[in-house]
C-alpha cells in the first residue's frame, strides 16, 4: 500500500488508522502527506491488534488532539521515519 501526495485535513478521528483485525499490512509507504487537525484522535494510529509496518517520508502532522503518531500497547505495527 502506498499513500502519497495527499492532504488529510479536519479528520473526525485519526488521520490514518491501522486497525485491529484482518491481515498484516507490511511495507506501507506514506510519502509527502500532510495531516492537520485530527479532531478526536492522532495523526496516525496503530491500534493494539494491528500488524505490519509503515515508513513515513516527508510526512507533516499538526494539531492532532491525541498526538502525532500513536502505537497502542500490544500493537505489532512498526512505524519508521524514512
Amino acid at each position: 500500500v502506498t499513500i502519497r501526495d495527499t492532504d488529510i485535513v479536519d479528520s473526525t478521528y485519526d488521520g490514518i488508522q491501522f486497525k485491529t483485525g484482518g491481515g498484516e499490512m507490511p511495507d506501507v509507504k506514506i510519502t509527502n502527506v500532510r495531516i492537520d487537525k485530527s479532531v478526536n484522535g492522532s495523526g496516525i494510529l496503530a491500534m493494539s491488534g494491528a500488524r505490519g509496518s509503515a515508513t513515513l517520508t516527508g510526512v507533516t502532522i499538526t494539531n492532532s488532539a491525541e498526538g502525532n503518531v500513536l502505537v497502542e500497547p500490544g500493537s505489532q505495527f512498526v512505524i519508521r521515519n524514512g
